[in-house]
């Protein structure tokens, strides 16, 4: 063969996986293709990993990546050693698979003519009935470009694309792969050597396991690509009925790998609720807004809608001034100027968080928008707006300095519109804080009795003008598009189909929305 002097470089990342790796170091000795760089990235292994590596004389580096207990760590090892290879060609490998002895050569040549990566296809064996169900499925991806995609690539290939994007986890980063490929117009073969992936004695616990890992992740993957996420994903795919003959063929296997997608694909989903509902993800939330702007994290939806009761006092009062106390993104000020509530009027917003403010702003520029402290604000004069509106804040704060707030800046015989969580004994929702469940980990408390917030209020300065508590409706749809954190505001406004399905709702049982509107009447 010509041109047989270029360097491959062969990745491949281990933890304890001296079972398998033995064998696969040996047959790598075994290629025909004699310039080959063997790359080991061990994260402190405690079986003899290390002493196979220096019995064949291969370089081992030792990486950990910081990644959480149970998080798929692979992709860092694979592209820290990458970045440490000496080859012209890169091939990341795992510990667990046999390459036969022209693969290598074969790859490389197809490089020299043309290729800048190589899909090399991938059979199974082991141990048991699991594992010739899984042979079967694997056998059922060839040449499927949905679920194929290349191990081997021309270092300066794999520069350009950036590596696997460790963004994604388990979760499509290898597909991910092929569409940075294709985005830059490489040329992508596939070998005809077939690499032999080693199940060993393969359980329904283990892939179960591993399946539901990969589910933690998968929707990193469908943000940065819905199309590429559906195709892959989809539990009906079009290469099992054009490979129908080896069902046929083989019944009993048939029937196990049925049996065992249809568990991998319940793990995958089963992990994907947990990535939504994990106590970890919210806890590390709640710090990182502690530590940043509130604004990446709990970012609001704009709506047209106003809540009746509100909507009474606006048509009834008087107000030339309003401002909205915790204006956030500017959700409930958005909905006022769509509904014709800001002409003639002079209109504040006070947030603390600065990329809130900012996009208030943009709302419309005539807004007094200002980055202030709602316990003790200091841009709002004493006295001086008619109508104040804060919603869904007076659980995060001080409740009793963002009363004295309301008092201070209110004029006499203005109003108040106020509204926070009410919960009932019986209320639960999936969040905990302090050893509690709680509707969300930012809230300093949710009234239980209304005397908590109702004794706080200076009867001597305001009248109650009006209570009211409402069951609270959580959109679906917000559950799915605030943890794919698709940020545009109008998300749900500007699409008539999601604006559709935006109104799907649940009721979050035991939790109540509280409506309370204040009079300021002090005549002291």
């Amino acid at each position: 063969m010509k041109n047989n002097n270029e360097i491959v470089s062969i990745v491949i990342p281990t933890k304890n996986s001296a079972g398998f790796l033995d064998s696969c170091l040996k047959n790598i000795r075994l290629q025909s293709y004699p310039k080959i760089e063997i790359i080991i990235v061990d994260s402190k292994s405690t079986d003899n990993v290390e002493e196979l590596a220096k019995k064949y004389k291969v370089r081992f580096l030792t990486y950990i990546p910081k990644v959480e207990k149970g998080i798929f760590d692979a992709p860092h090892k694979r592209n820290y050693g990458m970045a440490k290879a000496k080859g012209k060609y890169v091939y990341w490998l795992d510990a667990d698979m046999t390459l036969p002895k022209n693969l290598i050569a074969e790859a490389v040549e197809l490089c020299i003519k043309g290729a800048d990566a190589v899909i090399l296809p991938e059979d199974s064996f082991g141990v048991g009935i699991w594992s010739k169900a899984k042979q079967l499925e694997r056998r059922c991806y060839w040449n499927d470009p949905t679920m194929e995609s290349p191990r081997f690539y021309k270092k300066s290939v794999w520069e350009d694309i950036g590596g696997f994007d460790l963004s994604l986890g388990a979760g499509g980063d290898d597909i991910d792969l092929t569409q940075k490929l294709l985005e830059k117009n490489y040329v992508i073969k596939r070998a005809k050597n077939i690499v032999l992936h080693n199940e060993g004695n393969l359980t329904l616990r283990n892939t179960i396991r591993k399946h539901f890992m990969y589910g933690r992740e998968m929707f990193n993957y469908f943000k940065k690509r819905p199309r590429s996420w559906i195709a892959t994903y989809n539990p009906i795919k079009f290469s099992y009925f054009s490979h129908w003959k080896l069902f046929i063929g083989h019944p009993v296997e048939a029937i196990l790998f049925i049996f065992m997608r249809t568990l991998e694909y319940i793990a995958g989903f089963v992990g994907l609720i947990y990535s939504f509902f994990s106590f970890r993800n919210k806890k590390s939330t709640f710090k990182n807004i502690e530590k940043s702007d509130y604004s990446d994290y709990l970012f609001q939806y704009y709506a047209t809608s106003i809540p009746q009761l509100l909507k009474k006092y606006l048509d009834s009062t008087k107000y030339k001034s309003l401002l909205d106390l915790g204006c956030g993104d500017g959700s409930m000020l958005y909905s006022l100027k769509k509904n014709g509530y800001f002409k003639g009027k002079k209109i504040y917003g006070v947030d603390l968080s600065p990329k809130s403010i900012e996009l208030v702003k943009k709302i419309d520029p005539k807004i007094h928008a200002y980055v202030d402290d709602v316990e003790n604000i200091k841009n709002i004069k004493n006295n001086s707006v008619d109508f104040i509106i804060s919603t869904m804040v007076i659980e995060h704060v001080d409740d009793k300095k963002l009363l004295k707030t309301i008092d201070k800046v209110l004029k006499n015989k203005g109003v108040a519109y106020i509204t926070t969580v009410f919960k009932k004994p019986y209320g639960w929702y999936y969040n905990r804080r302090d050893g509690k469940w709680v509707m969300d980990v930012t809230h300093l408390r949710e009234y239980a009795k209304d005397e908590e917030l109702m004794d706080l209020i200076d009867k001597k300065k305001f009248l109650i003008l009006e209570s009211k508590k409402s069951l609270i409706w959580f959109p679906v749809a917000d559950f799915i598009t605030r943890r794919l954190m698709i940020k545009n505001r109008k998300f749900f406004e500007e699409n008539s189909f999601f604006n559709l399905i935006h109104k799907i709702k649940i009721p979050v049982i035991g939790y109540y929305e509280w409506e309370i509107v204040l009079e300021k009447n002090d005549e002291s």
